[in-house]
């Protein structure tokens, strides 16, 4: 796709936020596993209600979209804790 992770001054990502990066990049779904890890409690209806970490893990999903639809440079909450942006790398 020709992009690459930078700073927000074009040069390259310290590995110590890259790795910070992958990690809140992946908090939705590691909030989402943890939320399925725990079992349900069973209501006497015999229906089990959706767990209230899955509620947290919608909450942050929808969070990361919408910062990155409303930023101007698309930028998401990963991106904006790591002074990270997505660029185009040159043509080789």
């Amino acid at each position: 796709l020709g992009l690459r992770v930078g700073d927000t001054y074009g040069g390259r990502l310290p590995p110590t936020r890259a790795v910070l990066r992958a990690f809140l990049k992946l908090g939705p779904v590691l909030v989402a596993q943890v939320a399925l890890a725990y079992p349900t409690p069973i209501t006497p209806l015999g229906t089990a209600p959706m767990p209230r970490l899955m509620f947290a893990a919608y909450a942050t999903a929808g969070l990361y979209a919408a910062t990155a639809m409303m930023s101007l440079k698309k930028q998401s909450v990963h991106d904006w804790a790591t002074s990270a942006c997505v660029i185009r790398a040159p043509a080789a």
